[in-house]
């Protein structure tokens, strides 16, 4: 993590509290450069003041921290057994290159952790203590962003409707400079954001995490493996995945659960995007592989994954017949409807998942982060294909091995 150098930033009216034991919550609007002198700015772009907003452009950093009576109410106050909640209207102009620890975002230090909120131009996440976007858009318009934790576990809302959920021993370590503060957060090129707001609370109704019953008795893996597809599902098919009974579901092997997922993954639902996609040779290589429940498997998943990767398969346009007085656009017609190619996003997301894999030793938290990254990668894939049957399929699987001990006796 960077250290930070010193900081001001321009906010505005902070909504009163009713006395220093009451922990309402504090809003500040940042339109006013006048209200921002208690703030502390770290320069390295600009910030201008216009249309009730701020203006924050850099091609390198520009942060902005709360200072002074802000400042200190935050510190003393906030706990993470208590849990808090910092949310943010903002509207991303232009966000910097994807995958970096910087940029748009929000960083929260909570005494014990930090945690950082990331936006991208096409994704919304935590860029730390745990590497999470998801996609969602942020540019065409104001959107409130809302970041939420308590003990172990981390939400991200946008305009209210959750996008991440995040829990276990993961979120609960990483240092860096004690601040609250906003703006670029640098390191990934040019950026720019409108900020119309920030807010913070340190005692907030928090709405727990649903089946806390079903964890205690369940993989909590599998848990939050539901909680992060959900939502990108429609409704018919997030019922069925709700209907999946989680308790007593444990097979003490995560790192089998996690490859029993991939193979599931790779060997059957990615040859259904490919076929959607009018690749029928894809498609056939990927049922061929053997089963990524061994290193074998894992490493030729991975050869064949690299290379797809680097070179993405062109599509052919479908043949055209026209039939008589169809018109000489027909054809133009048909290759204007041709399915749109499995993203690249998704291939690049699986090959994190089985990278991680495929590392030694394989403990509970690669497993963790291996299924966090096969679940972003079907979220992604849920944009190209109508794969939610078999989404839902593969989890219903991934809760069934775990129930009949395939892991256990496959160790």
């Amino acid at each position: 993590m960077k250290s930070l150098p010193g900081l001001a930033f321009t906010l505005c009216a902070l909504q009163a509290w009713a006395t220093p034991a009451a922990a309402q919550p504090v809003h500040v609007d940042l339109g006013a450069e006048a209200a921002m002198q208690t703030f502390s700015h770290y320069q390295g772009g600009t910030t201008t003041f216009g249309g009730g907003a701020m203006t924050v452009e850099t091609e390198g950093f520009e942060e902005w921290a709360f200072g002074g009576a802000l400042w200190n109410r935050w510190r003393s106050r906030v706990e993470r057994s208590r849990g808090w909640a910092v949310e943010a209207r903002v509207r991303v102009n232009h966000a910097g290159r994807s995958g970096c620890d910087g940029s748009v975002g929000v960083w929260i230090h909570d005494g014990s952790r930090i945690v950082k909120l990331a936006l991208g131009a096409e994704s919304v996440g935590l860029s730390y203590p745990v590497g999470d976007m998801l996609p969602a858009t942020t540019t065409d318009g104001f959107h409130v962003y809302r970041v939420e934790a308590k003990d172990d576990w981390i939400r991200v809302r946008q305009d209210g409707r959750e996008l991440l959920f995040v829990r276990g021993p993961q979120v609960l370590t990483g240092g860096g400079s004690d601040t609250l503060m906003f703006g670029d957060l640098g390191g990934c090129g040019h950026s720019s954001a409108d900020w119309d707001w920030i807010a913070y609370d340190t005692s907030p109704q928090l709405e727990q995490p649903p089946c806390d019953d079903c964890v205690r008795g369940g993989d909590p893996l599998l848990v939050e493996m539901r909680r992060r597809l959900a939502p990108a599902l429609p409704a018919q098919a997030r019922g069925r995945m709700a209907q999946i009974e989680l308790a007593g579901t444990d097979s003490g092997d995560s790192a089998c659960a996690a490859r029993f997922a991939a193979d599931r993954w790779v060997r059957t639902l990615l040859p259904r995007l490919y076929d959607a996609s009018n690749d029928p040779e894809h498609a056939q290589a990927f049922r061929a592989l053997p089963s990524l429940q061994t290193r074998e498997g894992l490493r030729a998943a991975l050869t064949l994954m690299q290379r797809t990767h680097a070179a993405p398969a062109q599509l052919r346009l479908p043949g055209c017949d026209p039939v008589p007085g169809g018109g000489p656009n027909q054809c133009q017609q048909n290759r204007d409807r041709r399915p749109r190619p499995i993203t690249y996003d998704t291939v690049g997301q699986t090959i994190h998942a089985l990278t991680t894999l495929s590392r030694s030793p394989q403990g509970p938290s690669a497993a963790a982060e291996s299924l966090r990254q096969l679940a972003q990668a079907m979220v992604t894939a849920q944009q190209v294909a109508p794969v939610h049957r078999g989404t839902v399929w593969l989890y219903r699987r991934l809760v069934q091995s775990e129930r009949a001990g395939v892991c256990g006796s496959n160790r």
